[in-house]
């Protein structure tokens, strides 16, 4: 508008001019010239004007053309067509296999040939086992040997009466008759004084039941065998199967048991 504004101004400019002219009394020839002149310019400002709005149209529309042209995003690719764009992508830059650390292979080496020999150490005990297994089944089936035994008992006063029933008790290497009575006397929770040893050993008391208790005579003696000992305890020594009895006299010049 503001174009067309400026030209009607200058068109109406000429035909004052023209008209200031013809009043002058210039020559018809300069009339007519200056009115082909202004009407050239009418026709050439008409055209101008004209051409502008319809560049301006056709410049929009190539614009709406070309953004309607655009290529396809990624979304809208087909599935075909971006697998077949990574596997070249792929086979052009293809990657690279890491380099085995010698390190760690070596490592596993030694952990392999640890397991290897580890199973084969089993079953080498395996089979140790399976061959001995016979072996000791044989030698728990024999019979074992015979243990060596002695018999002893104790027999107190008419009060305690008999302290211990004749009991088998295991024969040790050079056992006398006093290693026997201290033995089964701690066995079966019976109290013992005794002192020394060898000939000098002597019995005081045996189940609370000392010497003197009945009497300036009475005191502990023991047989074996049925035989009255004339030793002391200590000074006896023991052989298989032999039987020992302990008594309580009340005199001791008296045989015990009278």
């Amino acid at each position: 508008m503001y174009r067309i504004s400026n030209r009607l101004f200058i068109l109406t400019l000429l035909t004052l001019i023209v008209f200031v002219i013809s009043s002058c009394g210039n020559q018809e020839l300069e009339k007519s010239k200056v009115e082909n002149t202004l009407s050239e310019a009418l026709v050439a400002e008409v055209k101008s004007t004209d051409v502008a709005p319809a560049s301006s149209k056709a410049t929009e529309a190539t614009e709406e053309t070309s953004s309607t042209k655009q290529l396809p995003t990624t979304a809208e690719v087909p599935p075909r067509a971006v697998e077949a764009e990574a596997e070249a992508e792929a086979e052009a830059d293809p990657e690279e296999e890491p380099e085995e650390d010698p390190v760690k292979s070596q490592t596993e080496s030694t952990t392999e040939l640890q397991a290897k020999s580890t199973t084969v150490q089993t079953e080498s005990n395996a089979i140790s086992s399976a061959e001995q297994s016979p072996s000791n089944a044989l030698a728990s089936e024999q019979p074992s040997e015979p243990i060596d035994e002695v018999t002893i008992s104790i027999f107190g006063d008419e009060k305690k009466g008999v302290i211990l029933e004749p009991t088998s008790i295991e024969l040790q290497k050079n056992d006398d008759v006093l290693d026997v009575l201290k033995r089964v006397a701690k066995s079966n929770r019976i109290p013992l004084d005794a002192r020394g040893s060898g000939m000098l050993s002597y019995v005081e008391g045996i189940a609370n039941l000392y010497e003197f208790d009945r009497g300036a005579g009475s005191g502990w003696l023991f047989r074996i065998n049925g035989q009255l000992a004339e030793k002391s305890a200590g000074a006896v020594k023991l052989e298989k199967g032999d039987v020992v009895e302990w008594i309580y006299s009340i005199e001791l010049s008296e045989e015990p048991g009278n």
